[in-house]
């Protein structure tokens, strides 16, 4: 059985990277002790796995293929290196991810999968900044947060608790911390896509 001995909500915003130097220092200050903060906190908690749960910008899915959510089941995923971030390679722990999408399954939330995510900044931007060695294996769960029809919050909630239950139960990790990210500073102003294609269908 495993334990769930840290759990973080993280800004994954690109630009603080992207635009460090042109931050002030009392900015710069502000982040840096933040992210020193969780990253001390994270060392001393000890995980053997990272459950990091984030959301995609068009990177990876698409309209062509938007799930609401999706585990990446590889050994290893890669970073797309967007946002000016290298393109990292990342360990996985697979038996984790494919207990979890099983389980997940049998509670009714059948979560979309893939064999080979490939994972943009939301994912990339936290590990850059708190384990940029890249040596904790990592489970990733994708949301759909930008295309609607958005997963219910209720829906979000009570996978939390699927989330937990698997963790508490698995064989396959002994301490495992969760790392959210979104854009606790920002949103993006991105258009419902709906009404687009209704338009775009519609008879002359």
């Amino acid at each position: 059985m495993a334990e769930i001995v840290a759990a973080f909500g993280l800004s994954h915003a690109a630009l603080m990277l992207r635009e460090w130097d042109r931050a002030t220092p009392s900015e710069r200050a502000t982040v840096k002790a933040g992210f020193d903060s969780v990253r001390e906190r994270l060392i001393a908690a000890r995980p053997d796995t990272l459950m990091l749960i984030a959301n995609d910008h068009f990177n990876t899915f698409s309209l062509h293929n938007m799930p609401a959510f999706a585990v990446g089941l590889g050994a290893r995923s890669r970073g797309h290196g967007d946002g000016g971030l290298p393109a990292y390679d990342i360990p996985g722990n697979a038996a984790l991810s494919y207990e979890m999408l099983e389980a997940l399954n049998d509670e009714g939330y059948a979560p979309a999968f893939s064999i080979d995510m490939p994972v943009d900044h939301a994912f990339v931007t936290p590990l850059h900044l708190l384990t940029p060695a890249m040596d904790i294996p990592v489970v990733p769960l994708f949301q759909n947060c930008n295309a609607p029809p958005l997963p219910p919050f209720r829906r979000c909630f009570e996978m939390g608790g699927a989330l937990r239950r698997v963790i508490e139960a698995t064989k396959n990790a002994r301490r495992v911390a969760i790392l959210g990210t979104g854009g606790l500073s920002h949103e993006i102003p991105l258009p419902d896509w709906r009404p687009l294609l209704a338009s775009v269908r519609a008879p002359p």
